[in-house]
């Protein structure tokens, strides 16, 4: 198999039926392995392209990460479980050659206009910021992740402004931009750009554990009550942590307009590196 290309301004480069990860496609597991929001962006590209009619939306992606998605290049396989005119289901899978190493199913819903009630619950309060706080990198900078023997992967390609939090206590908050495209060339939507993030609450809520160990994530369910708007998407996350080594990241996701969706990962305790 062919290594990862040098880095780009993409995730991934389309090469016929294959998508090609880039270096700053990587995780920071080490082991040539992607990091979870390369994938789940690049899934949820691929559910968009499937999708029947584009009139839809994307409400609901579930991602059970099989294995790891190495740094390989990767085959997607669709198909349409449910056609309808109001509800959809379309399947995507992700191949390393023969080996499926991820699936998802993309829960597709057409909107329509209506007026809410004055009764209706509101949202979570916004976080502050974006505007007003400055913007690093994950670890507060590319720096710092080299100091922490951490390879460079989207992690570090990533913007990131801190509203509350520190790395590895558990629980944090924080805007994130991702500045680059997740397949060169084609713009991304906001519904990829809510997919590519999505898998960050366990990077920001993230628990740190003695001896080098810390909590991977096996799955990812993302809810979207509407398409985000803008490029800085806010991630309030908590880790809810057993001593079986297993636990749950419940995260919340804001735009510069209030709360839009919400994302749940199962977790289990794992080495760094």
């Amino acid at each position: 198999p062919r290594n990862c290309l040098p880095m780009t301004t993409a995730l991934f480069v389309r090469e016929h039926d294959l998508y090609v990860p880039q270096a700053n496609a990587a995780g920071p597991w080490g082991g040539g392995a992607l990091h979870g929001g390369s994938t789940a962006g690049l899934i949820a590209h691929v559910l968009e392209l499937a999708r029947p009619d584009e009139g839809m939306v994307l409400s609901r992606i579930t991602i059970d990460l099989f294995r790891v998605v190495p740094s390989r290049p990767l085959r997607a396989v669709t198909e349409v479980v449910r056609p309808g005119k109001r509800i959809q289901v379309v399947q995507a899978s992700l191949w390393d050659g023969d080996v499926e190493v991820c699936r998802a199913l993309g829960l597709m819903l057409r909107t329509s206009e209506i007026a809410l009630p004055t009764h209706a619950p509101t949202a979570a309060e916004k976080p502050p910021g974006p505007d007003g706080i400055e913007a690093t990198s994950l670890r507060g900078s590319v720096a710092d992740a080299d100091a922490m023997r951490l390879p460079p992967g989207l992690h570090t390609t990533i913007e990131v402004k801190r509203v509350s939090g520190e790395m590895g206590r558990g629980a944090g908050c924080a805007w994130i931009r991702v500045p680059v495209e997740v397949v060169e060339g084609v713009p991304m939507t906001p519904s990829v750009r809510a997919a590519t993030v999505s898998d960050f609450g366990n990077g920001i809520g993230q628990l740190h554990l003695p001896d080098g160990y810390g909590f991977i994530n096996a799955d990812i369910t993302l809810h979207l009550a509407r398409e985000p708007q803008g490029e800085w998407i806010n991630v309030d996350a908590k880790t809810i942590a057993t001593a079986a080594g297993l636990g749950t990241v419940e995260t919340l996701l804001f735009d510069a307009a209030g709360a839009f969706g919400q994302v749940s990962q199962s977790i289990l305790a794992n080495r760094f590196g």
